[in-house]
């Protein structure tokens, strides 16, 4: 845990981070001396708006503390970070529109702070961006990305592995599952073909290995096949079981080779939240169908039981 884990933050997410808390201090810095001073800052820049100022410095405050709940330990900040991103640039274009069409909202003085506060905001835009990138790579595939939720189960590892390691009921406990069928027999490695089909439509194949001993899945993803449903070049995902102080540790993980790199640190993001979000149903169902609870598999009303934390 040491080696993944700083002081309750996960190392791959050091540098996006520090880069958010870097913007949180300059934010929260500013705008709390335009709300404490704005007639005295509106003077200095010799800015004639002083209530638009203080309206900016509110807006700052409250991007400072979006800032902070996205560098909050336990919670995955790359969607807030893409935002924040974003946000930085648009403040940097702003800012050089107004100095273009409005030269004349701003003394000489007033534009070399503006100046100084637009590059201090794309540095931080910038950083941002290395660092979603840097907390997506895969280090053990050099050109791959990962993604990886783990969570922690109040039942027997091996009880999860049999629940998990039978491959077609996959779809009793995924609520966005419609079915998954093994296709042909086991080849000469001991790998099995499953094909999944969601509820939308979207259809996928899987190449599958069951190390039963260390209860561990690896799963192979049929890019190649026509109608492929993921933007991924190459893709791999697994489960893994491992005993903990209160049960099991569960961890689910992707890695991929992104059809386009630029599309990739946008939709990654966003991809991360679409699979916390819809994997939060299927491990509250495998954690209560290895419990021996009867409920309906479909049902997601106890899935706020389970914390899931990047890994």
């Amino acid at each position: 845990m040491c080696s993944t884990y700083l002081r309750g933050f996960p190392m791959r997410t050091t540098a996006l981070r520090a880069a958010l808390a870097t913007n949180c201090v300059f934010s929260a810095f500013t705008g709390l001396s335009i709300l404490v001073f704005p007639e005295g800052v509106a003077s200095w820049i010799e800015f004639s708006y002083v209530a638009v100022l203080q309206i900016v410095g509110a807006l700052l405050v409250l991007f400072a503390a979006l800032l902070l709940y996205a560098i909050w330990p336990g919670g995955n900040p790359q969607p807030i970070a893409l935002l924040a991103s974003l946000g930085d640039f648009g403040w940097v274009v702003g800012t050089v529109a107004l100095g273009v069409f409005a030269p004349g909202l701003l003394s000489s003085f007033g534009w070399g702070v503006a100046t100084v506060v637009a590059l201090i905001v794309l540095t931080c835009g910038i950083w941002q961006v290395v660092g979603i990138n840097l907390s997506y790579r895969d280090k053990s595939r050099p050109g791959w990305v990962r993604l990886c939720i783990e969570t922690q189960m109040d039942v027997s590892p091996a009880a999860v592995w049999q629940v998990v390691s039978d491959l077609e009921a996959i779809a009793d406990h995924s609520p966005q599952l419609a079915s998954s069928l093994l296709v042909g027999t086991a080849d000469e490695t001991g790998r099995v073909m499953r094909e999944c089909r969601d509820t939308s439509g979207k259809c996928w194949t899987e190449h599958i290995q069951l190390d039963q001993d260390g209860m561990q899945l690896n799963a192979e993803f049929d890019t190649q096949k026509p109608g492929f449903p993921f933007p991924f070049a190459q893709m791999h995902g697994g489960w893994q079981i491992d005993p903990s102080q209160d049960g099991a540790t569960v961890k689910v993980w992707w890695s991929m080779i992104p059809r386009s790199r630029m599309f990739a640190l946008f939709f990654l993001p966003v991809l991360d939240v679409s699979i916390r979000r819809s994997f939060r149903g299927t491990l509250a169902n495998i954690r209560n169908v290895a419990s021996g609870e009867q409920l309906n598999a479909k049902d997601t009303r106890q899935a706020g039981r389970l914390q899931m934390a990047v890994c």
